[in-house]
């Protein structure tokens, strides 16, 4: 991709403009009808300028925009900042910009419908050994997988998520074509519907140097894929260049943030933190045999130590009880409670004695 060289600002012409239009357009801030395969992305200008190479009112709102979502000072001057900022290696997902101004963590609107996520490779890149380069995409699956409920396995067809190292025009449109060493490391479609036909596919780059080392001796494919398939999920970029979600790689980024945990969590729920339901001591070790839960009310039942059964229940407007005897001390063998049986407001409880 061109790129311009010089700065600029309202009220300049020329074919360095027309390099800016040309980035901007390729990465979300004007319409683009090569981008159609991001179902739910939408530009951040939705105006057509009336010549690229005029830097007017509509280029000098998205430079401004372009600013603001990257963290840096909204000018409208494209200087030094703004320059090496997009002469940056990205990912190639086009910005989506809120309409109420760029924010940390943007969900993109879709989301996967099931909790199981399959993937499979296509190939594995000429770069690295096979099982390197799958192990650094599991690596980053994983992340993700332990801020959220999803799990992900890896199938050997028929996935939701297919993974695979291209170069150039590889199908998936001209505009999403890759562009050799530098500029575009990546992409990722988001899930259905927003990912159009390609929904959830995983591309990378051919034309890079991908690495597993630390300190990278090319592109880190860990941080990469950690990146990308936070859009598989359903995220977008994030303007918090701290964020794994921010769209310039910036070196090793292999953990996630606050943000990007944050930003997952709004769109699948997360786990939350574990409390006690009952003080030490009243329950063996591994003892709770079943559970109960009815609508808006849930009982947990233990044998404790001595021998006895308890139980506590929780409802949705009052939350945990106090955990109270249901059996006296020696009704019943540790792990002893065998079922529970459930009808309306009744319930009843069997154990085997010692």
């Amino acid at each position: 991709m061109r790129l311009p060289t010089q700065q600029l600002s309202l009220g300049s012409e020329g074919p360095e403009v027309g390099k800016l239009y040309e980035y901007l357009a390729r990465f979300g801030y004007f319409p683009n009808e090569g981008l159609s395969e991001f179902k739910t992305w939408r530009p951040a200008v939705d105006a057509v300028v009336a010549d690229e190479e005029v830097f007017d009112d509509t280029v000098d709102r998205a430079v401004r925009l372009f600013q603001q979502q990257n963290a840096l000072a909204s000018d409208g001057m494209v200087g030094p900042k703004t320059l090496a900022l997009m002469g940056k290696p990205r990912c190639g997902v086009p910005d989506a910009v809120p309409k109420d101004g760029p924010r940390p963590f943007v969900a993109s609107g879709s989301r996967w419908d099931h909790l199981t996520v399959t993937y499979q490779f296509d190939n594995s890149g000429a770069d690295l050994p096979a099982a390197d380069a799958r192990a650094a995409v599991r690596a980053a699956f994983d992340r993700w997988a332990a801020v959220s409920p999803l799990r992900f396995q890896e199938v050997a067809n028929g996935a939701d998520i297919q993974i695979g190292w291209f170069a150039g025009n590889h199908d998936d449109g001209a505009a999403n074509a890759f562009d050799g060493v530098g500029g575009v490391l990546a992409h990722c479609y988001y899930p259905p519907p927003g990912g159009g036909s390609l929904a959830g596919d995983l591309h990378f780059d051919e034309a890079e140097t991908w690495t597993t080392d630390d300190p990278p001796t090319g592109v880190d494919l860990l941080t990469v894929a950690l990146h990308e398939i936070g859009h598989g999920l359903g995220l977008d970029h994030s303007s918090d260049p701290a964020s794994v979600m921010f769209a310039f790689y910036g070196g090793i980024r292999r953990e996630l943030t606050g943000d990007d945990i944050a930003g997952i969590q709004a769109i699948y729920g997360g786990w939350h933190q574990p409390f006690p339901i009952t003080p030490p001591g009243h329950a063996r070790p591994g003892a709770i045999a079943t559970l109960s839960r009815f609508r808006e009310h849930a009982d947990v039942y233990w044998i404790g130590p001595d021998g006895g059964v308890g139980t506590n229940f929780w409802t949705q407007a009052e939350g945990w009880h106090q955990p109270f005897p249901i059996a006296p001390p020696g009704h019943a063998r540790p792990g002893a409670i065998a079922t529970l049986s459930r009808f309306r407001e009744h319930a009843d409880v069997y154990w085997i004695g010692p």
